[in-house]
């Protein structure tokens, strides 16, 4: 804040008084002590009274300087008056000659627009104030940039993690269309390998039904084969020529149903021989007998009932038939392995040779149906091994038949006269 001059000297003049005064009036008090020394009382007030007087005339001085710069203030001033009343008198009239000009509109319009322009620079301002310092908006900026860079790096982590996961997907879809086309070529190759293994099938069950009519000659119709339990057409055909060529007097069956029927027809055409089906199951049994009988067959073949019942041979236990009710005959020409199920155990049917082989000589001649089965291809690699058969023929018919025949009849003759070389015996 700015002070005028002349009240510093004014006041510098009053105190130089108060001062005066005081420092008299401390001197007079002091000269003035107990023991009533006059004259130190005397100098003291010629002392004050000095003092006093220099106090005035530096009063005096002061004002004397007030009013020396206040006179030379108030001159100045007038001057300055003069001046600016003569400069406003020169742009009066300037101004009414640029009034006068062409170009006066036009500065005119400069000037709104400069205006205008003053007015959005005072906006820009306004609002420039309103904002924060610049240290805090470059620390806004940079916090801002360092968040939008985390962010871009995140996302461009995100994105090789994606391109990363999209690589392996194609990867694993690529091996998964590989695999699948392997598979459909594999299931096309097995599905035409079928096929081929059903038209084979199907060619061979017409063929051998075929065979039957022309070998039988029945007066109606064949029992079914086509059942899921009975002989395949074509094993049917197959056993009526060796009935027909062996001329056998026994046949024994272990299982009944439509192939009981057909060896009995088979024995009725050439006029020769017997059959004996051993069945375990009451209602299979009653159903070949009823098939037997409406055949006309009764004289040519007899169901015999025979429960399976433990049987232990060497250290393993199966369930086999009981025997001790039926006659079976002494001599076998033809045995025909087609029960137990092989649901009753393991390889069961494998005590029909071990509990019948002392019926069976060289003439003799063993069918096993269902050896493409593991259980049943075990027992005949049994049979051959330990029970001295072989096979006679290979025979392949849609469950896979094996043809066995003892050992002792290879090269040796049949009952009628006949060569049983294995050529032979071949379908």
């Amino acid at each position: 804040m700015h002070i005028p001059f002349r009240f510093v000297v004014a006041a510098a003049a009053a105190a130089s008084l108060a001062v005066a005064s005081f420092v008299t009036v401390g001197f007079f008090m002091l000269a003035m002590d107990s023991d009533g020394n006059s004259r130190a009382g005397y100098l003291a007030l010629a002392f004050a009274a000095a003092v006093f007087v220099l106090g005035v005339v530096g009063g005096f001085v002061g004002w004397t300087a007030i009013r020396h710069r206040w006179i030379r203030m108030l001159r100045a001033r007038r001057r300055r008056d003069r001046v600016i009343s003569g400069l406003s008198a020169e742009l009066a009239r300037v101004g009414r000659k640029v009034d006068d000009l062409p170009s006066h509109r036009i500065v005119g319009g400069l000037d709104e627009q400069i205006r205008g322009l003053a007015a959005m620079l005072a906006d820009v301002q306004s609002s420039l104030n309103g904002l924060p310092d610049t240290a805090r908006l470059h620390k806004i900026v940079d916090v801002s940039a360092a968040s939008a860079a985390r962010d871009v790096s995140h996302t461009n982590a995100l994105i090789d993690r994606v391109t990363t996961d999209v690589t392996a997907l194609r990867q694993d879809l690529e091996s998964v269309r590989r695999e699948f086309a392997s598979e459909i070529a594999s299931q096309q190759r097995r599905g035409n390998q079928w096929m081929t293994t059903q038209n084979s099938h199907l060619y061979g069950q017409v063929d051998g039904l075929a065979a039957l009519y022309a070998l039988l000659r029945p007066n109606g119709a064949l029992p079914a084969l086509f059942e899921e339990w009975a002989i395949g057409a074509d094993l049917a055909a197959h056993l009526v020529r060796r009935v027909f060529d062996r001329r056998p007097s026994t046949i024994v069956e272990l299982g009944s149903g439509s192939s009981t029927v057909i060896l009995a027809m088979a024995c009725q055409r050439v006029g020769h021989g017997h059959v004996l089906a051993i069945e375990h199951d009451p209602k299979y049994a009653t159903r070949t007998a009823d098939m037997v009988a409406a055949a006309g067959m009764a004289d040519w073949a007899t169901i015999a009932l025979a429960p399976l019942e433990e049987l232990p041979i060497g250290d393993r236990l199966y369930r086999w038939y009981r025997l001790e009710d039926i006659d079976v005959p002494e001599h076998i020409d033809i045995l025909l392995v087609d029960g137990p199920p092989g649901a009753t155990g393991p390889e069961a049917r494998f005590p029909a040779v071990p509990m019948l082989r002392d019926r069976l000589d060289a003439t003799s001649v063993v069918f096993l149906d269902d050896v493409r089965r593991d259980d049943e291809a075990a027992i005949v690699a049994q049979w051959c091994e330990e029970y001295g058969l072989s096979h006679a023929s290979k025979i392949r018919f849609t469950t896979g038949t094996a043809e066995l025949v003892t050992r002792s009849a290879e090269g040796g003759t049949r009952p009628d006269g006949a060569s049983a070389s294995p050529s032979d015996s071949d379908d």
